[in-house]
């Protein structure tokens, strides 16, 4: 059966957007394909948070995944949204959700789940849409990408920058408020 809230999978520069609550008996709260330039989006590999708060990397196609797949558990939170950021053919994973009044934010880099970044501050309360969030590459250092993400602090409205850097230790962010007219 299939129904719940939207998803959208990204592959091959094509948004995939469908609706799903339970696949396999199993509930998810965001299902992401892992795609890269490397794999030619041909990749089975996908970001999976399940309603029971753990997400993990799955390397199988998405209409069969049973329970025992579940082995590469990234983190004990489920996830809203996802993005995948590719820097010098490593693959990064940007997942974002809140929880109890906090934003959650979290880069992992793929190939090795305990290089995470984190911002400094856990009062942002981020919007949960794929439509408030932009992330493009710098021309000076092809280390970096840039995210721009729509995120509350204490009451006020504003854009998260996040300078995301090879480390990830050299990531940065800046929130700018924005002013209503």
């Amino acid at each position: 059966m299939v129904s719940g809230p939207h998803f959208r999978v990204k592959g091959g520069g094509t948004l995939y957007k469908f609706t799903v609550n339970k696949i396999n008996d199993m509930n998810y709260t965001l299902i992401s394909k892992i795609t890269n330039k490397d794999n030619n989006n041909d990749s089975n590999e996908y970001i999976v948070s399940l309603h029971q708060k753990r997400t993990f990397i799955v390397s199988r196609d998405i209409s069969s995944i049973v329970e025992k797949d579940l082995k590469t558990k990234i983190s004990d939170i489920a996830y809203n949204l996802c993005e995948i950021i590719e820097i010098n053919n490593k693959i990064f994973v940007l997942l974002i959700t809140n929880l109890k009044n906090e934003g959650i934010f979290q880069i992992f880099d793929k190939n090795n789940i305990q290089s995470i970044y984190k911002p400094n501050e856990n009062n942002y309360l981020y919007v949960l849409s794929r439509n408030c969030i932009i992330i493009f590459k710098t021309n000076k250092d092809s280390n970096n990408n840039i995210i721009l993400y729509a995120a509350k602090r204490k009451n006020k409205n504003g854009i998260l920058a996040v300078n995301i850097g090879i480390p990830l230790n050299k990531s940065f962010e800046y929130f700018n408020e924005i002013a209503y007219l």
